[in-house]
């Protein structure tokens, strides 16, 4: 009882912040060159994993969508991030198409998202920790439909280990949402938007990536473009007592 109280007072602590967050305009606001661009592993162990545990985020880097209720050309205004991003990231709760069994309802208003190519598994120390889905959208309703370069990556944990967890809350899945340019990527293609220099006039950044750049925090941080995220020693080792994954 006691560990889950303390969970549920972390999860009200992560609402109120972003509640917080909300009233300042909801969107992070970072100096020029900062992306957060996560690897799979890190999305699976560190964030997803925290998301169904209730774990609160010092930094809150990706919002709760329910990512088919929206066209995806309308998702990357949700997204926390949003300047200069070619890529979104959402936490969405798991919808069943029928109530008793497990495949998902990826129908939109407009059309639908169909898988593509086979899954493939996230490890994490040598041990199989979450699955990755490809969906492409389509306009137009299944079995027909017209194919868009809209893409979704789908993370979900392991269903064994999703029934091992203490303390969860609704089913999870975590979306890496962007929109292909062509066949695939350009040689020297860079990642983000073009700078404009003009939007960074009297900017506001967001303190709680300050606390990172200026080292003001007790955690250890990765700011480098490639990956932004902190974790403390404890979580280091990506051990969470209370969430029953004492073997990640």
């Amino acid at each position: 009882m006691g560990e889950a109280a303390a969970g549920d007072s972390a999860y009200e602590r992560e609402g109120d912040y972003r509640e917080e967050e909300m009233k300042l305009g909801g969107a992070k606001r970072w100096p020029p060159g900062v992306r957060f661009h996560p690897t799979d592993e890190e999305l699976v162990v560190y964030y997803l994993k925290r998301k169904v545990c209730r774990r609160r985020f010092k930094t809150s880097m990706i919002g709760e969508v329910d990512v088919y209720k929206w066209e995806p050309w309308e998702l990357p205004g949700k997204a926390v991030s949003r300047r200069g991003e070619r890529q979104w990231f959402f936490f969405s709760p798991r919808d069943r198409k029928y109530p008793s069994g497990t495949r998902a309802n990826r129908a939109t208003k407009n059309g639908f998202w169909k898988t593509t190519g086979k899954d493939r598994t996230i490890s994490h120390k040598s041990k199989s920790v979450g699955n990755k889905k490809t969906l492409v959208y389509y306009c137009g309703r299944a079995p027909k439909g017209k194919r868009t370069d809209w893409v979704m990556h789908e993370y979900t944990l392991e269903e064994l280990l999703l029934l091992g967890l203490n303390n969860v809350q609704d089913s999870y899945a975590l979306y890496k949402l962007f929109e292909k340019s062509g066949p695939g990527p350009k040689n020297g293609e860079q990642y983000g938007a073009a700078f404009r220099e003009e939007e960074w006039e009297d900017d506001t950044l967001d303190e709680s990536l300050m606390d990172y750049i200026d080292g003001d925090n007790d955690s250890t941080s990765n700011v480098n473009g490639n990956s932004l995220h902190q974790a403390s020693n404890e979580e280091s080792s990506n051990i969470h007592p209370d969430c029953g994954l004492e073997d990640l």
